[in-house]
């Protein structure tokens, strides 16, 4: 997996704050006609945005991977146990969402083909609660006729799998579907009753992909525009919101991890 680098932490960390202090200048010189004294109330606003920032995040950051995890252990279950086809299509999904890799036809053999950078590759779901083993990756290989493989899996591989993935050429990856990011409709997970909230958090998800940081931006810089210009608040506090958005949005669209990093 490809990490960020600290300049590019630091950024994520530096900027939220000097956006927000950016426009709470422009709220307060405008407002009170003093530069100075706008400059010096923005400081000490976003200073205590920053460090209430900083509080939230140390509080979240356990939780959050936790929270993950399980909602991800939860997933791996329900692809399990879903139809076959269905379990199909939101793996393909997650795996051009997390890693760019795009799923073009199935096989007669049932092995998925697709493409991954420019080269060919093959991809096989093994629904089975108790794998992959070694003899499952034999029976892959025979079928993969040369091409990288990528077997994803509902279950921990035993070490003589792994093994034998890590001598495989060409490359063999073995993938657990608690690694994607699978988007489950509501009422999928296990204990899950479809209701309101559900919805509600898959369209906070659907808000917050990585394709609209843009609109969000360039509606929030033509929002602010015209409260400079007209001085009325009915443009500030939209044109705060849209910025807001389009920052978490921009956040979502992390380094994409890469497959096949043992390949020569």
């Amino acid at each position: 997996m490809q990490a960020k680098s600290g300049l590019a932490r630091g950024l994520d960390r530096v900027l939220p704050i000097a956006l927000f202090g950016l426009l709470c200048f422009l709220f307060y010189a405008g407002r009170l006609r003093n530069l100075l004294t706008g400059a010096a109330l923005s400081a000490r606003t976003a200073a205590l945005f920053g460090y209430g920032l900083w509080l939230f995040r140390k509080s979240r950051k356990g939780k959050g991977r936790r929270a993950l995890q399980e909602g991800r252990l939860a997933g791996e279950y329900a692809l399990l146990h879903m139809p076959r086809e269905k379990a199909l299509r939101l793996i393909q999904s997650a795996l051009g969402s997390k890693y760019g890799l795009i799923c073009e036809k199935t096989a007669k053999n049932g092995l998925i083909l697709g493409e991954y950078e420019g080269q060919a590759v093959a991809l096989f779901f093994l629904q089975a609660a108790d794998g992959p083993h070694v003899r499952d990756l034999q029976a892959f290989d025979r079928r993969r006729r040369g091409l990288p493989g990528l077997l994803l899996c509902c279950a921990q591989a035993d070490r003589a799998a792994l093994q034998y993935a890590a001598a495989a050429r060409p490359p063999l990856e073995i993938l657990r579907a608690a690694e994607l990011p699978v988007h489950l409709p509501a009422g999928e997970l296990p204990g899950e009753r479809p209701g309101g909230f559900a919805k509600l958090k898959a369209l906070w998800r659907r808000a917050l992909s990585p394709g609209r940081a843009g609109g969000y931006m360039q509606a929030a810089a033509f929002l602010l525009a015209l409260f400079i210009l007209s001085d009325r608040l009915l443009y500030l506090v939209p044109g705060l919101f849209c910025a807001l958005m389009g920052s978490l949005a921009a956040r979502q669209g992390k380094l994409k991890p890469r497959l096949f990093a043992r390949e020569a």
